[in-house]
């Protein structure tokens, strides 16, 4: 018999890209499912079709939330789902058709408490499908090995199927507006025996411009910084072998915080302060020997002059676009 899987939707103002998810998700050939659609809140008559949806299809089931973030709607999500199996998909991007049965087929066969798979980015004219070169990357990895693949690799919660079990205790940082899928997914995998990557891509990464890491910046996006304390702290008493590259990761983002800051000239003078300050704080902790060359000399131009590092950045993609 087949085993339930909970599709946890958060929907927040999708636009013309909602019903195109639902659809992925109605006409899957995988038909034991149930979609939670929580609306947290959309102003752009999203309700309306998730209302049609949930009166023509008993699977899809349709929740509304005073508007609560992300976090809290997925949270809400998993506290009414009921499956053997949990999978998390954003309202703007679309699954192959057959991606749950092939997910299914591989948890299965695999024995394994997690399934990774590749995507493609769909922008309006055309796709690239992301995969690695190194097809050693692929295939059954322990939990330490998993945790490599999901420091330096792809960290994004919809890219995952998950066993409920490996999430018994675990929900997502409120008001955390950033990194918020990658701090669930390092929780997940710390509590599995096993994950297993996939190389075939399965969803649709839709490019779209409001989504939560394209577009113009948000102050919102800061509480990526304070929350990273805790990241920082997880991985030097689990995966101390891991901390330099998640440092180095967390540098990177810092670095386009602030030149989307400076970029989108808004007063941001005390927020570029602030993230400066996170940045000076992690970059003393580095092991500057094992960066590699470009990251070695990029960090060290911000870490001396960041405005100017800033204003570079954005003349570089100005004269590319």
């Amino acid at each position: 018999m087949p085993e339930l899987i909970s599709v946890v939707v958060p929907v927040y103002n999708p636009g013309k890209y909602l019903k195109k998810c639902l659809e992925s998700l109605a006409e899957q050939t995988y038909t034991d499912l149930e979609v939670l659609l929580i609306d947290d809140g959309s102003t752009d008559g999203s309700d309306v079709i998730c209302k049609q949806f949930a009166e023509k299809d008993s699977r899809f089931r349709y929740y509304r939330q005073e508007n609560a973030g992300v976090s809290a709607a997925r949270n809400r999500g998993l506290e009414m789902a009921h499956g053997k199996y949990i999978s998390f998909v954003d309202s703007d991007d679309f699954l192959e058709i057959d991606a749950y049965q092939t997910l299914v087929s591989v948890i299965d066969a695999q024995k394994t408490d997690i399934v990774c798979f590749e995507y493609f980015a769909t922008y309006p004219d055309h796709e690239v499908v992301h995969s690695f070169a190194d097809k050693s990357r692929y295939g059954r990895k322990n939990r330490k090995e998993a945790m490599k693949e999901q420091v330096s690799g792809v960290p994004f919660l919809w890219t995952k199927l998950f066993s409920a079990s490996v999430l018994h205790g675990i929900r997502f940082t409120v008001g955390l507006a950033r990194g918020e899928d990658g701090e669930f997914a390092h929780k997940a995998i710390h509590q599995a025996q096993s994950v297993y990557y996939l190389d075939r891509p399965l969803l649709h990464y839709v490019q779209a411009e409001q989504s939560a890491t394209r577009g113009k910046f948000r102050p919102s996006q800061l509480t990526y910084l304070p929350a990273y304390a805790n990241n920082d702290s997880f991985f030097a008493e689990n995966y101390p072998e891991l901390l330099q590259e998640v440092r180095a990761s967390f540098i990177k983002t810092t670095i386009m915080l602030y030149c989307a800051m400076y970029s989108d000239r808004e007063p941001y003078e005390k927020e570029m302060r602030e993230a400066y300050g996170y940045f000076k704080i992690t970059y003393k902790k580095l092991k500057k020997k094992g960066l590699g060359r470009k990251r070695r000399i990029k960090f060290r131009f911000f870490a001396t002059a960041p405005k100017t590092f800033a204003w570079l950045h954005s003349r570089r993609f100005h004269i590319a676009g």
